[in-house]
């Protein structure tokens, strides 16, 4: 038996007055929680907001880093097994707003970083942003098939560091 979703108006009202967040990073962790008060609170107890930063700001500059720190990010995220589904998915949602963001930046996820959004999103063409989304998902699925996660991101992080 599954349940319906909980509106993420409820659970970023929940974080700031639980957790004493802002209203900007409650509505982040709201929406990336998914409907799920229990994933929000594993997100905060987790130091998530920090770990979407540096996230964020990797991705932000991945395309002028040169191979090296490409393979070293790669061992980076592939060493951290415990938090890699989740830097996984903070990777799709960055890519998912610089879609989101050609057509209604009002929707995109990470407001917060807006002008980084709007400025990734201008210099990258439709086509490629979601060849790159699709790319995230599927290694998203090749983490449960239990591949070898260096090798995973090294391929990964070559194929979103194309302009």
């Amino acid at each position: 038996m599954g349940f319906n979703p909980i509106p993420n108006e409820k659970i970023a009202s929940w974080l700031k007055n639980k957790h004493g967040l802002e209203q900007q990073a409650a509505d982040i962790l709201a929406a990336m929680a998914n409907g799920s008060f229990s994933r929000a609170q594993m997100m905060v107890k987790d130091n998530w907001l920090q770990r979407r930063k540096w996230v964020i700001a990797e991705m932000d500059r991945l395309s002028l880093q040169p191979i090296a720190h490409l393979f070293a990010l790669a061992e980076k995220f592939s060493r951290e097994k415990e938090t890699l589904a989740q830097s996984l998915e903070i990777i799709k949602v960055w890519f998912r707003d610089l879609i989101i963001n050609k057509y209604d930046a009002a929707k995109i996820i990470n407001r917060d970083v807006a002008d980084k959004i709007e400025n990734a999103s201008q210099n990258n063409y439709l086509p490629n942003l979601l060849s790159k989304v699709d790319a995230v998902q599927k290694r998203q699925n090749r983490l449960a098939a239990n591949t070898n996660l260096r090798l995973t991101m090294e391929n990964l992080l070559i194929q979103l560091a194309q302009p």
